[in-house]
């Protein structure tokens, strides 16, 4: 909703003005900073009930982008006197800053999380710049920089935005002068999105399943469904043990990443449920199971960098299942089969959309993108060393998956076999989409092409 008003003009720009401003001593502006003088074209009502017979003067544009930049902008590179490790090899916490990137407002740990939106009589503005980096080693350091910036803003509204200028949205003391005509309104924003966007996501693994559907299963069926989600079971089980592990050793600054993370598990706990109910069903139970998935998925569980764990997990592991459940739903024997694939898989794009962004944006602000690179490719080397099933599905699930298709006239042995290659295509897309320096992706083609 929008208010009409009569826009004042803007004043122009002063450049004695710029530069008195530019030179004013830092703390004197802290220690001397009070509300000094009556807004022209503001009224007061009360025990001091006043009303300027002035027009209202906005901010000039230059005035406006200083003031934006100093509340939102991109400063430059922070090159903190911080080593990672101490003299004795031992962590010091600096692996827990999100960025490298300076701005010109404080946020712990550099996590800044915040977008900055604004009102006038102009419009409604809003300044992306959550996931800009830093071009240069300072930035913002001139007036020209500085509308540069301001004036990439995105309008979103042609008219002022009409916040209600009462209580409870404003204080008392407010209501006379906040958002009033004339005036520039700042409404920092603090992005939670993904975490609302997980919350909206959840599911009930008891009452959004149709499982009536699955009853009286013939026996053929019913083995070969229970093969498939006793395999899955133990992936959910992993991918739930993971980030659970990590959530209490990720500092409280992380508190979206902290927030998200329990999300995940909560999405992976309730992945395992639903395979447990899916396998109990018709009394089967699970089936029985040998050394090797365990002894493939166990090294998951012990990983000591958040990195790596992140990069096996998320973007590689719950991809591969991301992309198993397209053939689960494919061949699925029954509607609560293909449910529970359909709910588990829009969970599982959004986790390896995380590790995808998680891993974009280390590559966009890391010092030596290269080394990045080369670590990612020694990742997966080492992963590709222990772990068959990072290419083929066990025999036992590619049977099952023959049997499941027969059912529906798909060649399942089929689907299973091209599996390798299909999910080496959307590992490659994903591992570009996430910035991965082509000399990296043309090694882990390799890997992958050898294997």
């Amino acid at each position: 909703m929008t208010i009409p008003a009569t826009r004042p003009s803007r004043p122009q720009t002063n450049p004695e003005a710029l530069r008195r401003a530019a030179q004013f001593p830092a703390l004197r502006a802290i220690f001397t900073r009070r509300s000094r003088r009556f807004a022209l074209g503001a009224q007061l009502s009360g025990p001091l009930a006043y009303r300027s017979d002035a027009d209202p003067v906005p901010l000039s544009d230059a005035e406006e982008a200083i003031l934006v930049a100093a509340a939102t902008g991109v400063t430059g590179v922070a090159r903190d006197d911080w080593p990672f490790t101490d003299a004795d090899g031992e962590r010091t916490g600096a692996q827990q800053l999100a960025s490298f990137t300076g701005r010109s407002y404080p946020s712990p740990l550099a996590t800044h999380g915040t977008e900055l939106f604004w009102t006038n009589d102009d419009g409604v503005f809003f300044l992306p710049q959550r996931d800009v980096a830093p071009t240069h080693y300072r930035q913002l350091t001139r007036q020209d920089q500085r509308h540069a910036l301001y004036r990439r803003a995105v309008r979103l509204a042609d008219e002022r935005l009409d916040v209600p200028r009462r209580t409870p949205n404003l204080f008392g003391i407010n209501h006379w002068i906040a958002n009033a005509p004339g005036t520039t309104l700042f409404i920092p924003v603090s992005d939670v999105t993904r975490v609302e966007q997980a919350n909206a996501s959840q599911w009930n693994a008891s009452l959004d399943i149709p499982w009536s559907e699955a009853h009286g299963l013939g026996d053929e069926l019913e083995d070969a469904a229970c093969e498939v989600f006793t395999w899955l079971l133990q992936q959910e089980l992993v991918a739930h043990h993971v980030p659970s592990s990590w959530i209490p050793r990720i500092n409280p600054a992380f508190l979206e990443v902290k927030l998200f993370l329990s999300g995940k598990v909560m999405d992976e706990a309730r992945h395992a449920e639903v395979c447990v109910k899916r396998l109990w069903l018709n009394g089967h139970g699970p089936s029985r199971t040998g050394p090797a998935s365990d002894s493939f998925l166990a090294p998951l569980t012990q990983l000591d960098d958040y990195e790596q764990a992140s990069l096996l997990v998320d973007v590689l592991g719950e991809g591969q299942i991301l992309d198993i459940f397209k053939i689960v739903y494919d061949l699925a024997p029954e509607e609560a089969t293909r449910r529970i694939v359909l709910l588990s898989r829009r969970d599982e794009a959004r986790h390896v959309s995380y590790g995808v962004a998680r891993l974009r944006h280390r590559m966009e602000t890391a010092r030596d993108p290269e080394a990045v690179g080369r670590q990612v490719v020694e990742w997966i080397a080492d992963r590709i060393a222990v772990s068959d099933e990072f290419f083929a599905l066990p025999e036992n699930v590619q049977a099952a998956l023959g049997v499941l298709g027969r059912e529906v006239g798909i060649d399942g042995r089929g689907r299973a076999r091209d599996f390798p290659a299909e999910a080496n295509r959307f590992r490659a897309g994903r591992l570009e989409a996430a910035g991965l320096p082509p000399g990296a992706q043309r090694q882990i083609h390799q890997l992958l092409k050898r294997a």
